[in-house]
């Protein structure tokens, strides 16, 4: 579809070698204009059309649907010099052709730049602009739950949540991922836990488009909705994109979070620290009450108690190696201490991810995503019909979604991807460079 634009009025043409008719429709779905005239083989539409918004084009071909497209009406002061332009017209603002087009779509909005924008070499691309701030941007200050009787701040509940799209069988995949500090916001609002969450679900942009063109409380509602659909809702199905994208050891993305979330929490640093989180200060403080018990009481006593000491002890001891490595006090325990905001050392990003996310490399990172990703084996449909649906069910819901965080306590159970010398985290390392 070629179109060039004069002074509010859109002209769309086609140069099809088969018999085909169009239909243009607005943001909310209302007929606008068509040319159905099936005896010639080609089409023009010509309507009188508002600047700065949004239009959806259906193709038709003798009762066939061929395809839907959507343009985007810019306003005369964002138009080329030339109305012959072979880009139609295109901004600068907009982000290219390398780029998903819904983030071209943000871009052409105003609340998107190439500068919030980064990139793998195998296809992911992640804002690092939060869906709060890109709804602040819109003047778009709330969003409403699901019967439209509580009303959610953006800059409270949506300003972990990320954008992400993977690229795939020529076309793109949607999701989203969290980067969470240690919040202490005033209720209502979100969970306080620190800790990334990477959600293996597809998200529809469809919904969070429909909401910045146009805000009522529908759509509003909608786009809640759709993002708490995405990252926190049971029985959602995965998509099989996503899944088989995290699920390979040779994925850049888990890669690309784990630095922009040590380059968020930095962000916070006043003074050249962070304090560390709650939950590893507790951990931390469990730990130490373990060893004193020990050295106070050696023997059978300690013996008694030994498991949970050694079970509290891999972060704790991994702080003090990793203080030993650097050469200088990174993390006392009770705060991370940054030297360059602009330029983290290794070092600091180890101690950011340990007490954050549990996770000691970036290595074990993405080892812990893999293992998420490889626990999704069955289709919601397939768990429903097994022996044991409510334990696999169970399983499959934790699998959806990669959660790194750190708990109060570690976890008795098996955790492969803190193994820095088991199988996961050795495929990453064959995969990646050891950091």
């Amino acid at each position: 579809v070629n179109h060039r634009t004069v002074p509010r009025l859109i002209i769309i043409e086609s140069d099809s070698d088969m018999n085909i008719g169009g239909t243009l429709y607005d943001s909310n779905g209302n007929f606008v204009a068509s040319d159905n005239d099936s005896e010639t083989f080609d089409f023009r539409i010509r309507a009188q059309l508002n600047d700065d918004e949004l239009y959806h084009l259906k193709i038709y071909g003798y009762d066939t649907h061929i395809g839907d497209y959507e343009i985007f009406i810019f306003g005369d002061s964002n138009l080329s010099a030339s109305d012959d332009d072979s880009n139609g017209g295109t901004p600068d603002s907009i982000l290219g052709e390398n780029y998903p087009p819904f983030f071209n779509q943000l871009a052409s909005y105003g609340c998107l730049t190439a500068n919030d924008v980064q990139c793998t070499n195998d296809g992911l691309y992640a804002t690092t602009k939060s869906i709060a701030d890109i709804l602040l941007d819109k003047g778009i200050t709330t969003l409403l739950n699901s019967d439209g009787t509580k009303t959610l701040n953006c800059d409270k509940f949506f300003d972990d949540w990320y954008l992400y799209a993977i690229y795939k069988d020529s076309a793109y995949t949607y999701g989203l991922f969290k980067l969470r500090e240690q919040e202490d916001d005033d209720q209502p609002a979100d969970n306080d836990t620190p800790g990334v969450t990477i959600s293996f679900i597809a998200f529809k942009t469809k919904c969070m488009e429909q909401c910045i063109m146009n805000p009522t409380e529908i759509n509003r509602c909608t786009l809640n909705q759709e993002i708490n659909r995405v990252v926190a809702e049971k029985g959602q199905e995965y998509s099989k994109i996503l899944k088989t994208y995290y699920k390979s050891a040779s994925a850049e993305g888990p890669y690309l979070i784990a630095e922009l979330y040590t380059k968020h929490i930095a962000s916070f640093a006043q003074h050249g620290y962070i304090n560390v989180p709650i939950h590893y200060k507790t951990l931390y403080q469990e730990f130490e009450y373990y060893k004193a018990l020990i050295e106070a009481h050696p023997g059978k006593e300690a013996s008694l108690v030994m498991p949970k000491y050694i079970e509290l002890s891999r972060l704790p001891n991994f702080i003090d190696k990793n203080n030993n490595d650097a050469g200088y006090m990174v993390c006392d325990h009770e705060k991370i201490y940054i030297q360059d905001l602009n330029n983290l050392t290794l070092y600091e990003k180890y101690a950011i991810l340990a007490t954050h996310t549990a996770n000691v490399s970036f290595n074990s990172f993405a080892a812990e995503v893999v293992y998420h990703a490889r626990f999704l084996k069955n289709s919601l449909k397939t768990i429903e019909s097994t022996v044991e649906p409510i334990f696999d069910f169970s399983i499959y819901t934790s699998a959806t979604r990669a959660d790194l965080t750190i708990d109060e306590s570690e976890s008795p159970g098996p955790t492969p991807y803190y193994d820095l010398d088991g199988k996961l985290v050795k495929q990453q390392r064959e995969h990646h460079e050891t950091y």
